[in-house]
Formats: C-alpha cells, sequence, structure tokens
C-alpha cells in the first residue's frame, strides 16, 4: 500500500476509535433526568465510597438540579442566578443574573444552556461565556418545570397552564397547549409524543411536532409535579394529594402509547420525586420519607428505605446505586438491588436539588446556598463498560464494522489503481 492511502487508513482507524470511545462513555449529563426520557442513568463506574471535593457558595438555595457537560457544571439558585463553574475545582466560569429565583434544571445541547425563571422567561445562553442569545416570555412564572431539547425543539411547561413548544435556535414560538392547571412537571419527549402532568389532575401525552392531543390520563384533580419517566413503552410518574381527596397518593404506570392503566402503588405521602428506572425496577421517593424500590412490571415492593425527612429530590440510579436528597440536609446513596445504605452526606440544609453525575463525581445542590461535588476516596481503575446491554452491544459493533467497510473500501481502491498502473505500462510497452 502506499504512504499516501496508509495514511488515510491511519486517520480512518483514529477517528473510528474516537467514536467509539465516545459511544461508549457518555459520561455527559446534561439535562433534567440525563435525558428527553428521563433516565436519570448514564454509564459512569462509581467508587464504593465518597468525600467532598469542593463546594461553591451561591447567594441564596440550590434547588435546582445541577447538569454537566464538557467539564462545566451549570445550576441555578434563589439569587435569581445561573452559574457556570468548573466541574473538577469548583471555579466560576461566569454567572448570569435573571430577574427572579432559577430553580428549574438547565438544559445544555449544541453549546447553548436553555433553563427557566421565576420571572416568566425562558433562556438561552451561549455556554461559553454566557451571553444571552434569546428570551422568550411565558406571562406567568415558571417556577419548576425543567426545559427538555430534542430535534431543535424546547419543551416547557409554566404555571399559566400552558406547555410550550419553541425553536431552539430562535427562541420563536411553535405551538402551546392549554391544561386545565399549573405545570410543575418537566417533559418527558419520547418517539415524537410529549409527556408531561399537569396541577389540573391529568397526564397528558401531545404530539411534538404540531402540539394536538394524543391522550390523556386522570388522576381524579390530584396535582402531579413528579416528572414522567419512559421505558419499554411505559410511562411512570408520581402523584400528590394537595387536595385531601379520596385516593391515596401514588405512583403510576400507563402503557405509553393509549394511556391505559398497567398498574399503581399506593405511598404515604406525596410524590413529587421524579421516577427513575433500571434492571426492571423503579426508584422515586415520597414525602413521608421514604425511597421506594417496585417492580417495574406489576408495581409490587422490592424495599424501602426511610430518610429522616421528606423526599422532593429525584434519584440517579447509576452503576447499580441510588443517589438520592433528603430535606433532613443528606444526600444518601443506597445499594439498588436490596436498599442498604452505603454512605450518606451531610449538608448544612434541605436537599432539594436531584445529583447528576459526572465521570464518576456526583454533582447537587442543596439549601444552604451551596452546589456540592463529592469524588471517590479511592481512585477508580479504568474498566471497559459494560457490553452485555443490546444497546451497547449495537454501538460497538457499528463503528468496527464501518472501520472494516472504510479500510476494505481504499484497499480495493489501492488495487485497482496499481491494477491500472500496471496495465498502462504495458500497453505503452513497444
Amino acid at each position: 500500500m502506499s504512504p499516501k492511502y496508509t495514511t488515510i487508513v491511519m486517520l480512518v482507524l483514529i477517528i473510528s476509535v474516537s467514536t467509539i470511545s465516545l459511544v461508549l462513555c457518555d459520561d455527559d449529563w446534561p439535562m433534567f433526568g440525563h435525558d428527553p426520557e428521563h433516565s436519570f442513568t448514564n454509564d459512569c463506574e462509581m467508587g464504593d465510597e465518597y468525600e467532598l471535593l469542593w463546594k461553591y457558595e451561591t447567594g441564596g438555595a440550590v434547588l435546582s438540579s445541577p447538569t454537566v457537560v464538557d467539564g462545566m457544571v451549570y445550576v441555578g439558585s434563589w439569587d435569581h442566578c445561573l452559574y457556570c463553574l468548573d466541574a473538577y475545582d469548583g471555579s466560576l466560569e461566569w454567572e448570569y443574573e435573571t430577574g427572579d429565583w432559577v430553580s428549574s434544571s438547565p438544559a445544555i445541547v449544541n453549546s447553548r444552556v436553555y433553563f427557566v425563571s421565576n420571572d416568566s422567561y425562558l433562556y438561552c445562553l451561549d455556554t461559553d461565556d454566557g451571553s444571552l442569545e434569546w428570551k422568550y416570555e411565558c406571562y406567568m412564572p415558571v417556577g419548576y418545570s425543567s426545559p427538555t431539547v430534542v430535534d431543535g425543539m424546547v419543551y416547557i411547561g409554566s404555571d399559566n397552564s400552558y406547555l410550550y413548544c419553541l425553536d431552539a435556535y430562535d427562541g420563536s414560538l411553535e405551538w402551546k397547549y392549554e391544561t386545565g392547571g399549573e405545570i410543575c412537571s418537566s417533559p418527558t419527549v419520547m418517539n415524537s409524543r410529549v409527556y408531561v402532568g399537569s396541577w389540573d389532575g391529568y397526564l397528558y401525552c401531545i404530539d411534538a411536532y404540531d402540539g394536538s392531543l394524543e391522550w390523556k390520563y386522570y388522576t381524579n384533580e390530584h396535582g402531579i409535579s413528579s416528572s414522567p419517566a419512559i421505558v419499554e413503552g411505559m410511562v411512570y410518574f408520581g402523584l400528590e394529594n394537595h387536595y385531601l381527596l379520596s385516593e391515596a397518593p401514588t405512583l403510576f404506570c400507563l402503557d405509553a402509547y393509549d394511556g391505559s392503566l398497567e398498574w399503581k402503588y399506593e405511598t404515604g405521602d406525596w410524590v413529587s420525586s421524579s421516577p427513575a428506572i433500571m434492571d426492571g425496577r423503579v426508584y422515586f421517593g415520597s414525602l413521608g420519607s421514604y425511597i421506594y424500590c417496585l417492580d417495574a412490571y406489576d408495581g409490587s415492593l422490592e424495599w424501602k428505605y426511610e430518610t429522616g425527612d421528606d423526599i422532593w429530590s429525584s434519584p440517579a440510579v447509576v452503576d447499580g446505586r441510588v443517589y438520592i436528597g433528603s430535606e433532613d440536609s443528606y444526600l444518601y446513596c443506597l445499594d439498588a438491588y436490596d436498599g442498604s445504605l452505603e454512605w450518606k452526606y451531610e449538608t448544612g440544609g434541605g436537599i432539594f436539588s436531584s445529583p447528576g453525575i459526572f465521570e464518576s463525581r456526583v454533582y447537587f445542590g442543596s439549601n444552604d446556598n451551596y452546589v456540592y461535588c463529592l469524588e471517590s476516596v479511592k481512585p477508580l481503575t479504568a474498566t471497559p463498560p459494560p457490553t452485555n446491554t443490546k444497546t451497547n452491544e449495537n454501538s460497538t459493533l457499528l463503528p468496527i464494522i464501518a472501520i472494516g467497510a472504510i479500510i476494505l473500501f481504499v484497499i480495493t481502491i489501492n488495487r485497482k489503481k496499481h491494477f491500472n498502473d500496471s496495465s498502462n505500462k504495458k500497453g505503452s510497452s513497444p
């Protein structure tokens, strides 16, 4: 093979290997719940015991759940600001001040950060310097719903009862859908459908492209602040009982296609926490101080763990462990399989923030005004991620097949060129 084609093959190999690494190492935590489906998980390998790496003090309570992308942490505070911090040492990169508190969680897509403030605006900033790209007014406070960004669209709920769909590039309105109550739930997007709960007691399924109603499920006028999670064609969400009506607070499982009820599990108190689903189990917290683990297929109880106070935080489930905050000021790490306590870390205030995981570190906020980063006490040894799932198998095989096809193509061209050159030389011989 000529030096020219050898160089091409080497470049292809380097790019392809890099692609494999990117596919298998999905460390970023770019939005609330990690992704548009709200899986609350990534493929990080986690340590057995954790300690404080750094903490950063803001000017107000940090109810916002941190998102972490490309080594930067983005998080809001009740001091009206959105912060961008270095994920490794907690130093301030920039901050952006809004007109009111920021409790929702930002979403980071294509070098832009999207978030809402209680001043009624949805903001889009440049991730490099925090400069404003655009903002959209929802005409009422947007308190707790967090934006979901997918396929060039931003989806967000508002206290004015509307679900909005905006163009992610310029902030123009694509459509809006009116429910009968405030929307504190964060939209979940899957298979061109948007799922969101409202304080009118309905869970809605909306067409992601035109905002038309697919179906809605009624829960007897109870409020829904919990954000839906979707796995294997099922949608899971929690229910509050704000008006103390007949039905107890409940976790629901519905068919994601038609909204029919699969099962429901009654808890002792509100379920504002958003569920996480992993390996056929559902994890969530309640205001009755318990962390629950249910069978995802029939709703039976696997285990529950009691903390010292209410749980507003939503769990992250990574590497066989459940990470979740409690109003008792502790961040808990439990064994995902039996619910036993691995460790807990105490802050100076209640934890409403939901943890995000990046490069095996745990990021979260507290009502003591601090953003926290915990790291493993013992350095982690680099091990390849699991490849026993169909997703990982496909993610690994596709780039390898592509490499082989490209190399074969280059070799074929080179041989053809060599053959033509030889033929030309023979044809020109006297």
